[in-house]
C-alpha cells in the first residue's frame, strides 16, 4: 500500500475544490503549474469531470405506486388521529372539572389552597410522621 506525498494530497483537494467554487489567482496560479507538470493531476480531472457528467444524467424513473402508498399511508395515519383528537378534547374537559372538584374539596375543608393542604399534611400529626418512616 503506497501513500501519497502530502503535496499529492493537497492537490488532488485543491482540484476538487476547483469543480465546486471559484478558487482564487494563488490557488488558480498552484493548480496551473501542478496541471501542466503533472500527469496523474491530469487523468484526474478527466475522471472527476467524467463522474460528475454521469451523476448528473442519472434520473430515477417515476414511480406511481410510491405516491400513492405514501398517500395512502399519510390517510390511514390521519384516521387513526382524528378519533384520539376528538377524544382529548373530553377528556381534557374531564380532567379539569375533576381538577377544580378536587380542589374545591380541599378548600372546603381546610380553608386554603396551600401546598400543605393539597398534599394533606396540614392534618398530620408527628406521630403520624413516625408510623410513615417505620
Amino acid at each position: 500500500m503506497s501513500s501519497r506525498p502530502p503535496e499529492h494530497a493537497e492537490l488532488s483537494e485543491l482540484l476538487r475544490q476547483s469543480l465546486d467554487r471559484k478558487l482564487s489567482e494563488a490557488e488558480n496560479l498552484r493548480l496551473a503549474k501542478a496541471m501542466e507538470a503533472n500527469d496523474w493531476l491530469r487523468k484526474e480531472l478527466v475522471t472527476l469531470q467524467t463522474l460528475r457528467n454521469v451523476l448528473t444524467q442519472l434520473h430515477p424513473a417515476p414511480n406511481p405506486v410510491f405516491t400513492a402508498n405514501v398517500l395512502q399511508s399519510l390517510r390511514e395515519e390521519q384516521q387513526f388521529l382524528r378519533p384520539l383528537i376528538v377524544q382529548w378534547r373530553s377528556v381534557a374537559a374531564a380532567a379539569c372539572i375533576a381538577l377544580l372538584l378536587g380542589l374545591g374539596l380541599i378548600y372546603n375543608s381546610s380553608g386554603n389552597l396551600e401546598s400543605e393542604a393539597i398534599l394533606g399534611l396540614e392534618q398530620m400529626e408527628l406521630d403520624d410522621v413516625y408510623a410513615f418512616d417505620e
